[in-house]
């Protein structure tokens, strides 16, 4: 920053290398080094980059670069100077979200409509076209969107039958086979060595196995594998598999109900409900029961080891043995108990309990608006990217799991109640 407040300046005399020289490097070390302060001070940077860009012939992608950078990271700190910054600059996703934050209404339709084509037409974005188009007292026009992405399963989709107050639509489709056609599926050698690897118990063998198979098979030969390693029990490659073979419809091998008795023990005694629970683990764990994240985390519901001694201890039943986070029923016991906390630590908000969940406790505090802002808009301004895809997630498969325990489906608009403003 200091070289930065030094310029511009009168270039020196001689052939010397010096920023203070419009050269096409000095101008690329100084986008370089607008767009790293821009992290730390977004008006800060814009201000470096008024002044300095008078003097040097940047040109239009660097111009763009920076109000990209810098309205970026002001609308990652919520700043209301986001907008301002992006100026005329469009296809900037985090521009909608600049806006939605705002609730500027003409903004986020404008931002909307900067986008690039594939863009936006995702869910994503139509589902905040429908929104602002609402906000702006066009109703049959936000009616008509709303409607065309409704009859999807996925988050945006459940938000908008909300709108429309229609059930939501699980497009169940399971995969048929006959016995004659798995029968003969069975004897490809590739999955003979599998089932042979697999009643070995050899289970790198069997690891190594599947994916040999996903880089050759079918997406047909591969729904059909899915249904082998669901019969394997084997349900987070069940998942893996079908993902690979882009098939989304199969519920009953995507979602499976496992552990059905011990999450519905634990959703009764921490007053929680069992679909929730079962879409935490599903997303933390696809349900592995010895997996350990790089940071340490244990078990179907991902505890970390300090946590989980810290929720045992407070619930008089201390870990004596930091494994048994691999044990389902412990696991689930102490990862709903968490849960809880987090549920009763912010707002009781389902939505900032998941986020807490997956970032941390702390994190949520900092993400808080100054007045109260609906949840949707407050899930989309999520700064992790990982946890605003892993809140999104976890909700709509809360949804999902309701649809698999043959319960009532309890709407996201339930389950998304309005964020609450920072405690004074």
């Amino acid at each position: 920053m200091s070289l930065l407040n030094q310029l511009p300046a009168e270039p020196p005399r001689g052939d010397q290398i010096s920023l203070a020289r419009d050269l096409p490097l000095s101008r690329e070390i100084l986008v370089h080094g607008i767009t790293r302060l821009a992290r730390q001070n977004p008006e800060q940077a814009f201000e470096v980059w008024q002044r300095l860009s008078p003097h040097y012939n940047f040109d239009q992608s660097q111009y763009e670069h920076v109000r990209r950078e810098a309205g970026k990271w002001s609308a990652l700190k919520r700043e209301d100077a986001a907008l301002g910054l992006f100026g005329e600059v469009g296809d900037e996703p985090w521009k909608v979200r600049a806006a939605l934050w705002q609730q500027n209404w003409p903004a986020v339709q404008d931002a909307i409509q900067s986008l690039n084509e594939e863009e936006r037409q995702l869910n994503r974005w139509q589902y905040w076209l429908a929104r602002s188009e609402a906000e702006l007292g066009r109703y049959e026009s936000a009616q008509a969107i709303y409607a065309r992405i409704a009859g999807e399963r996925d988050f945006y989709s459940f938000m908008a039958a909300d709108r429309l107050e229609q059930p939501y639509q699980m497009n169940h489709n399971p995969i048929l086979s006959d016995a004659a056609t798995m029968q003969a599926f069975r004897q490809n050698i590739e999955v003979r060595r599998l089932e042979e690897f697999v009643h070995l118990n050899l289970d790198l063998e069997a690891r190594r196995q599947i994916f040999r198979a996903t880089q050759t098979f079918t997406p047909e030969q591969l729904q059909l594998l899915a249904v082998i390693t669901h019969d394997m029990q084997w349900h987070h490659q069940t998942i893996a598999i079908l993902g690979r073979a882009r098939y989304w419809d199969a519920l009953d091998l995507r979602f499976p109900v496992l552990y059905q008795a011990p999450m519905q023990r634990a959703a009764k005694a921490n007053r929680l409900d069992s679909s929730w629970l079962l879409a935490i683990a599903r997303q933390e764990s696809a349900f592995q029961e010895q997996v350990r994240s790089h940071a340490g985390a244990m078990g179907l519901m991902q505890v970390m080891p300090d946590t989980g001694r810290a929720v045992a201890n407070r619930l008089n039943d201390p870990l004596k043995n930091v494994n048994e986070l691999n044990q389902p029923e412990r696991n689930i016991q102490l990862g709903s108990a968490y849960l809880r906390q987090m549920l009763d630590r912010n707002q009781n908000n389902p939505i900032l309990a998941t986020a807490a969940y997956n970032a941390g406790p702390h994190r949520i505090d900092r993400w808080l608006p100054e007045q109260t802002l609906p949840a949707d808009i407050w899930i989309e301004n999520i700064p992790f990217n990982e946890t605003r895809r892993y809140v999104r997630a976890v909700m709509s498969y809360a949804a999902i799991y309701d649809y698999q325990q043959q319960l009532e489906i309890t709407p996201l608009k339930q389950r998304m109640p309005a964020v609450q403003p920072k405690k004074p």
